[in-house]
């Protein structure tokens, strides 16, 4: 989970909607090795299947 009051890492990752100012619903997993291993840039949060493909990505993680 992340907390991007400054929207710094939501203009990194492309996902910071520039007109209504505010991060787009998002998922990424990053590796111990600092590796994007997984995203999702359309996360709907009352849409089952994307908390499990994130539960499915998590298990993949070492």
């Amino acid at each position: 989970m992340l907390s991007d009051w400054h929207k710094e890492t939501a203009r990194k990752y492309n996902v910071y909607d520039e007109k209504d100012e505010i991060a787009k619903r998002s998922c990424f997993l990053i590796n111990k090795n600092r590796e994007l291993v997984y995203k999702n840039e359309q996360f709907v949060a009352d849409k089952t299947e994307d908390y499990e493909r994130v539960y499915e990505e998590c298990k993949n993680l070492e």
